[in-house]
């Protein structure tokens, strides 16, 4: 067993055992969050029409609130350059705009259109309920297990 070092809320550092279990529960993690990725995707591929996966997450992302190509272009591992392509057609089709900041007028936020917000509603809709229709065939304690389960993910990725 392998000893790390974790800290407390207190400012205090204590010693925990990695036990080997947790090196397997990582590599299910590790494993499984692709396959599932995967699958979303492919249900937003089904339902995007006119989006690439990857200006779905642009949208996705600028949705939740306003954001800088750079900081999308970080979020998405590309060049700002690919991702300013990526902004310019969202901007063409009419899904987004830039506005300047106006305590900082070098700084552009993207904002959806109302056309923008729309079309990542209703994707997102689609993609929620083919995935609760999944869920909904699971026993109520695989259900039960899930949600658990999910607390939990939220808690070590809060």
């Amino acid at each position: 067993m392998q000893q790390l070092q974790t800290a407390t809320n207190h400012g205090r550092t204590t010693l925990r055992t990695r036990k080997p279990d947790d090196a397997a529960r990582a590599v299910q993690l590790l494993d499984f969050i692709p396959r599932m990725m995967c699958r979303l995707r492919n249900d937003v591929r089904a339902e995007r029409g006119d989006l690439t996966v990857s200006q779905f997450r642009i949208l996705a992302r600028v949705s939740r609130e306003p954001e800088t190509a750079s900081s999308l272009a970080e979020n998405q591992g590309v060049s700002l350059s690919a991702m300013s392509r990526m902004v310019d057609t969202l901007a063409r089709k009419g899904y987004l705009t830039r506005q300047a900041v106006a305590s900082d007028r070098r700084r552009v936020l993207l904002h959806p259109t109302a056309r923008g917000r729309s079309r990542f509603l209703a994707i997102q809709r689609l993609t929620q309920g083919r995935l609760a229709d999944r869920i909904r065939l699971l026993p109520p304690a695989s259900q039960r297990a899930l949600a658990d389960g999910l607390a939990v993910l939220g808690r070590l990725f809060p």
